[in-house]
């Protein structure tokens, strides 16, 4: 079926609300319940320290985008999607996802006003650089250089398997993080 474009503009002005509900599902450790099979939202509430009621309607909301699969009589179960919200499962994507929702999410309201009047969204919402407000907050940097491995090691399989380095006998990887080039 062919997208029209009021369909997808409405589905792109609603990508906020899909950032969230994965961010949430991330920071909870939602898959990693689901990862012992289907659960009720109730069930999941109670081992994520989660209020029953809203979690029930965020599970649903990750359903609706094919992250997790609502089963008949309340349960929900993971999809191939969702198991790459869980942690340390080959092809994880949960480091981005915490990364996006929690670190990078709210310094885009800053963007329309850097954007009138130049600057970096980031600075004018935290009031200082990306890296100085990593130093400051270890948690959310060691999210941002899980979430860069990941993205890494991605882009890195790409780049070999685009371009010949044989007739190299010296590459080096210069930049952060654990090098997997």
């Amino acid at each position: 079926m062919r997208t029209t474009p009021d369909a997808r503009l409405a589905r792109l002005t609603d990508g906020y609300v899909t950032t969230q509900l994965l961010f949430v599902a991330a920071e909870l450790g939602v898959a990693d319940v689901l990862a012992d099979g289907p659960c009720t939202a109730d069930l999941v509430a109670g081992k994520v320290g989660a209020d029953a009621d809203v979690l029930r309607r965020v599970l649903r909301g990750l359903a609706a985008e094919e992250v997790l699969e609502e089963l008949p009589g309340g349960e929900f179960a993971l999809t191939a999607t969702g198991q790459l919200l869980r942690e340390g499962v080959p092809g994880s994507q949960r480091g981005a996802v915490l990364a996006r929702g929690g670190l990078y999410y709210g310094a885009l309201a800053g963007l329309l006003d850097a954007t009138r009047d130049g600057g970096v969204p980031f600075e004018r919402v935290h009031g200082r650089t990306f890296f100085d407000h990593l130093d400051a907050h270890p948690a959310q940097s060691a999210r941002f250089q899980a979430s860069m491995a990941v993205r890494a090691t991605r882009e890195a399989a790409a780049v070999v398997e685009a371009y010949d380095f044989r007739r190299f006998r010296t590459l080096v990887d210069v930049g952060g993080g654990p090098g997997v080039l």
